[in-house]
């Protein structure tokens, strides 16, 4: 019976939130965080967590969406090693290009 009670309070144990950030921040901006969390009905504490949780999500995944699988990482190699001659509208780009450097530069 113990052994229930155990396995049972293990299962709905929150985790232990032993980490900390400290943050410094202007005047200003922490009362817009203030105000966000009351606009939310949050504590100012959850809705910084939850807000940056987010954000940290969004860059992973954009992060992760730029990987490339390992064909096509061979193939860029394979590029970068032996890349093609420019063609007539790339060595075009790069003429206007170096006109511009010159003409900024007072060349």
């Amino acid at each position: 019976m113990e052994e229930l009670i155990t396995q049972f309070d293990d299962k709905h144990e929150k985790p232990a939130k032993d980490r900390r950030i400290d943050l410094r921040l202007e005047a200003k901006q922490k009362a817009m965080l203030e105000a966000a969390a009351t606009a939310t009905g949050q504590s100012l504490m959850s809705f910084i967590v939850s807000n940056s949780l987010k954000v940290a999500q969004s860059v992973l995944r954009e992060y992760r969406a730029t990987e490339l699988s390992l064909a096509d990482s061979e193939k860029f190699m394979r590029m970068l090693e032996n890349p093609a001659k420019p063609n007539k509208a790339l060595l075009k780009a790069a003429r206007r290009h170096r006109q511009k450097i010159k003409s900024s530069h007072g060349l």
